[in-house]
């Protein structure tokens, strides 16, 4: 929630707890940075995939175990589901980054997704309120 002279920020991370916290105006650069950043998930399924792609060859070709055999299908199996996960998580999320006076970043808002809500309008009034706390406007 934007205030006028500060954010308050409420966030869940996932399984492990919350975060509510208000961050002053006055101590935020006036500029926002851009990150684009594919997820974590991403490249963990993408090693999975990887990982079970090169397995079921040397099972079935090394070990000489029918390709349609128990082992054989339980690591294709993963490596399909890895494969899932990856090209599921494939898009990169964008983020608008605002950093203190010191340079250390402060606060990631992330675009939940393209035409949904109004990120850019709110990345920009946040921007605004920030030249008016620092008496720039």
């Amino acid at each position: 929630m934007l205030l006028l002279d500060a954010i308050r920020v409420t966030s869940t991370i996932f399984l492990r707890g919350e975060i509510e916290a208000m961050l002053p105006l006055a101590g935020l650069q006036p500029r926002v940075d851009w990150l684009r950043l594919r997820s974590s998930t991403f490249w963990s399924g993408l090693m999975g995939a990887t990982l079970a792609g090169c397995g079921w060859p040397v099972l079935v070709e090394g070990l000489k175990l029918d390709p349609l055999g128990l082992g054989a299908v339980l690591v294709g199996g993963v490596g399909l589901v890895c494969a899932s996960v990856a090209l599921a998580t494939v898009r990169k999320t964008e983020f608008a980054q605002l950093v203190t006076d010191a340079g250390v970043p402060a606060l990631l808002i992330a675009r939940a997704r393209r035409g949904v809500g109004d990120f850019d309008e709110f990345v920009e009034q946040v921007h605004q309120q920030i030249r008016v706390c620092k008496g720039l406007n």
